[in-house]
């Protein structure tokens, strides 16, 4: 019994959960200068709810549409 319900659990889709730790507003873009002629957009950002750790995983929205996610 045991071993049909682990196939079973094999066979169904991975629960993936976003867990919140924080929000913030973007305040306004800066261009900076990076390695050799590229330019990068950085956002300058003020919190709003919660905590921002660096090297976590972000996602921007932007009217409930995700427009990046990554680190």
């Amino acid at each position: 019994m045991d071993e049909v319900r682990l196939r079973l659990q094999d066979l169904l889709p991975r629960v993936v959960e976003h867990r919140v730790l924080g929000e913030a507003t973007v305040q306004q873009v800066f261009d900076v200068q990076g390695k050799g002629k590229t330019v990068l957009k950085i956002a300058g950002c003020r919190v709003t709810n919660g905590v921002i750790e660096r090297a976590k995983s972000v996602r921007v929205l932007r009217i409930g549409q995700e427009i990046y996610s990554g680190t």
